[in-house]
């Protein structure tokens, strides 16, 4: 399929290889879409976030299937993605804090 239109950046994925399969799904479903990478690795896959790109007048449709079918929230993340950062929330909030003297919060004082 050959369009005129500019490509423009849509979405941003939170890995190469994650964005590699948006786009297939996205081609799967008649959209154009190419994986934009700014830290282009020789070694393998950009463990980096990825810009997805899409003919200008196919972007909105893009981000639709995106929002619907990986379920991408308010700031186009995923849900996986929240879910992730929602776990790395939790373990932080279980770590031992530390005060300004350096002894952990609940610690026994040593007899």
């Amino acid at each position: 399929m050959k369009t005129g239109n500019k490509w423009v950046a849509f979405v941003t994925a939170p890995d190469q290889i994650t964005g590699e399969m948006w786009c297939m799904m996205l081609r799967a479903s008649g959209v154009n879409c190419r994986v934009r990478d700014s830290n282009p690795s020789f070694i393998g896959p950009s463990l980096y976030p990825v810009r997805l790109t899409a003919p200008e007048d196919q972007s909105d449709l893009a981000l639709q299937i995106l929002q619907n079918d990986v379920e991408l929230g308010p700031k186009n993340e995923s849900r996986a993605m929240r879910e992730r950062q929602d776990r790395r929330d939790d373990e932080n909030d279980r770590a031992p804090k530390r005060h300004e003297d350096g002894e952990t919060a609940g610690q026994a004082d040593p007899v």
